[in-house]
């Protein structure tokens, strides 16, 4: 693998790995420090890989920006000011990271993404919410949340599905607002300090 540190120039939005309208490219057990971004899949990129890469201090980990059917699975995200970013990206799966010790969210969903799939991440020490969703129609299971300074969960978009995660020892487990539709089952949440949901 690459290492690839301290790029914050405005081409390429100072990522270390930037895709941009390109398929069925791998991003394999590389090594990313102090970048504005780590990954930037953009425009149309469509069925590529993120695997098992490293992710050191970067502003953003990863961000998937207008982009479908990408995977990013068991990277290791560490400090930085956020994990994941997906906006307006569609049939997303992203599993198996560790995401630890930001100082924003671990996985933010925004932007009209939906049918994506968010399953057996482990995420703990964020300054922010462990998950926040804000789209519609996406599913959410198994995932291990533990010591988020914010909320393990928030939820805010419609029709989604959160199912079987563990939430525990965070500032409140899960919060849902003006979500309509959306399904909570199984999900195990405990010795929080204010509220379970």
């Amino acid at each position: 693998g690459n290492t690839v540190c301290n790029n914050f120039g405005s081409s390429g939005n100072g990522a270390a790995f930037y895709l941009e309208n390109v398929s069925s490219e791998y991003i394999l057990n590389n090594t990313m420090c102090s970048n504005k971004r780590g990954v930037y899949i953009a425009n149309s990129s469509t069925q590529n890989l993120v695997q098992l890469n490293n992710l050191t201090q970067n502003n953003r980990g990863i961000t998937v920006d207008g982009s479908n059917l990408n995977n990013l699975t068991m990277n290791t995200i560490l400090e930085g000011d956020g994990g994941i970013l997906l906006t307006n990206a569609n049939l997303t799966v992203i599993n198996q990271n560790n995401i630890s010790q930001t100082n924003g969210t671990g996985i933010k969903i925004e932007d009209d993404a939906s049918l994506n799939e968010i399953f057996l991440n482990q995420i703990f020490d964020t300054q922010e919410t462990a998950i926040s969703l804000e789209t519609s129609s996406n599913q959410i299971y198994s995932n291990m949340i533990y010591g988020i300074s914010d909320a393990g969960m928030q939820i805010s978009g419609s029709s989604n599905t959160i199912n079987n995660n563990t939430i525990h020892d965070s500032l409140l487990g899960m919060l849902i607002e003006d979500s309509d539709l959306t399904t909570v089952n199984n999900n195990t949440i405990y010795s929080n300090q204010i509220t379970g949901i």
